[in-house]
């Protein structure tokens, strides 16, 4: 939210799609009365999209009538790599245990795993305060209840295959693990 809908951003890039597809949406309203792209656009940027900023940034924001949404996230939000592992009875190396020591919930977007095994966090990937989110080769084949699982880990790893590396989104190390 804090790149996207406080920055400009989104509508910079709403603005773009909308030039890139006009034509298309224009001769598909021409054939089919789809509705005017113009229209659904002007509404989206000049209502829709304040009206959502202002609930996110005002109401639900910390501090707002129902402090849903945190504050932004402060640039320390450090993870550790825990454990590379497997569940009993499995073949070791089918999961990655990443946690956050914090007493903020940190964004993931954007962050990735190297080495031995690679991952990449999808936008909205978010690890709780305290709390630990489990990358698995095969999310099916991770058991217990109550656990944050994400896939996909593009591979199994064995043990002594070299250290797993956490990087945030500019690619900087955030943690190390020798597998």
């Amino acid at each position: 939210m804090d790149k996207w809908l406080t920055t400009g951003r989104l509508e910079s890039e709403i603005r773009s799609l909308y030039e890139s597809v006009r034509g298309e949406a224009v001769a598909d309203d021409a054939i089919w009365g789809a509705g005017s792209i113009d229209v659904g656009v002007r509404q989206l940027l000049q209502d829709w999209i304040p009206l959502r900023r202002k609930q996110l940034t005002e109401e639900y924001a910390v501090g707002g009538e129902y402090g849903l949404v945190p504050g932004p996230q402060p640039p320390s939000g450090e993870l550790k790599v825990w454990v590379a592992g497997a569940d009993t009875g499995e073949e070791w190396g089918q999961f990655v245990e990443l946690r956050n020591p914090h007493p903020f919930a940190v964004d993931l977007s954007g962050w990735s795993l190297d080495g031995p095994a690679r991952w990449w966090a999808r936008q909205g990937t978010v690890i709780p305060a305290g709390g630990s989110l489990l990358v698995a080769r095969s999310i099916p084949g991770v058991r217990g209840g109550g656990r944050l699982v994400v896939g996909s880990l593009d591979r199994s790893m064995s043990r002594g295959a070299g250290d797993l590396v956490l990087r945030d989104e500019g690619g900087r190390e955030a943690s190390r693990l020798a597998v």
